[in-house]
């Protein structure tokens, strides 16, 4: 009889116990709330997740040399405003053959260099008031959210662009047709598949050549292009009948994903936010397609996007800010263009 009481209240006791428990964490986990610089670090996480992948040059950039843009993240662990990134030259010599001596006929190595600035940048929109918002805070800090996630986007995307296309140095600069310069090209010098193949031709026997990523042991390309000029060049008979017969149009790689085709080595994407200015023959309206390999531009994060909140008029009103600390640059070494070729053809409206 004791053992049989004993058991039962060792049940009672111990129903008791764990609803007690349950009750305890049911309270404590109902209470909990997430603390509010951890929520904006989420969503500082997840804009720049997102701008990332929406970046059109998302699918160029990496750490790698070999990457069409490099991404440099040390500023992150060291202090200071600029980056340094060295290049070796590619070693020339001949081998010394035989038994003749090797010591004191060395090759010198040779670097070149060049710096990228970084700098802070900030944007943010600010939202008016209750009564006039009509929304939760949820929906507010969403709108904030995919608002500045674009404008994040697209400034990285525009910061790229200008420093691939500004002031491009003579011997990495091509005309169409038999121009020399940007103020002679009329409506007809059309971006061409020769013109393409002299470009590329030009990029892999200049000094130093401007290498190429290879993709299936296969080396290419970027070609961009502006919607006018792809289709200009969808006029080219030769062009067309390439496409047709596209091999690469199967293969599994970023640097296809997306393209407008290949041609003689060179993979083509077209791209609305190059350069395009009314700098031609008569105010003609001129493209500035940019032949890319590797290490052609490079990205300096020196801090990765933050989000900030701010509330104002007692939390009447509120603002969401998004900056980061980053430069941009063309690879330059030895005062010249490293990575890119620009092609300078007409861009005339339909």
């Amino acid at each position: 009889m004791y053992k049989q009481d004993l058991r039962t209240a060792y049940r009672i006791v111990g129903a008791e116990v764990l609803w007690a428990v349950r009750y305890f964490y049911l309270q404590m986990f109902a209470d909990t709330k997430v603390p509010a610089n951890l929520v904006k670090k989420v969503w500082a996480a997840q804009l720049w997740k997102e701008a990332q992948r929406d970046n059109f040059f998302a699918k160029f950039t990496g750490t790698s040399t070999d990457s069409i843009i490099q991404k440099v993240t040390q500023l992150q662990k060291e202090k200071g405003d600029q980056i340094t990134i060295p290049l070796m030259m590619r070693l020339t010599g001949d081998p010394i053959m035989g038994d003749a001596m090797l010591e004191g006929n060395e090759e010198a190595l040779q670097f070149y260099d060049y710096s990228v600035t970084i700098n802070q940048f900030r944007h943010a929109v600010r939202l008016e008031g209750a009564m006039e918002e009509q929304k939760t805070i949820l929906d507010l800090r969403t709108a904030a959210k995919d608002g500045l996630k674009t404008w994040l986007t697209e400034y990285i995307e525009n910061q790229i662009v200008k420093a691939l296309t500004a002031s491009p140095t003579t011997s990495h600069a091509m005309y169409a047709g038999s121009n020399t310069a940007e103020g002679t090209i009329t409506a007809t010098d059309l971006l061409t598949t020769d013109l393409i193949s002299a470009a590329a031709r030009k990029a892999k026997t200049m000094s130093p050549k401007i290498r190429r990523p290879k993709v299936n042991g296969k080396e290419y390309y970027i070609l961009l292009v502006d919607p006018y000029q792809a289709r200009d060049l969808k006029k080219d008979t030769k062009w067309l009948q390439a496409q047709y017969n596209c091999a690469e149009r199967g293969i599994e790689n970023p640097l296809f994903s997306g393209m407008l085709g290949v041609w003689d080595g060179v993979v083509l994407h077209e791209y609305e936010n190059l350069q395009r200015t009314q700098t031609g023959a008569s105010k003609a309206m001129v493209g500035h397609a940019l032949l890319l390999g590797c290490q052609a531009g490079v990205q300096a994060i020196g801090k990765e996007p933050f989000w900030k909140e701010k509330s104002f008029d007692y939390e009447n009103k509120v603002g969401f800010a998004v900056g980061g600390i980053m430069g941009f640059g063309k690879s330059k070494f030895n005062e010249k263009d490293f990575g890119v070729v620009q092609i300078i053809t007409s861009s005339a409206n339909d």
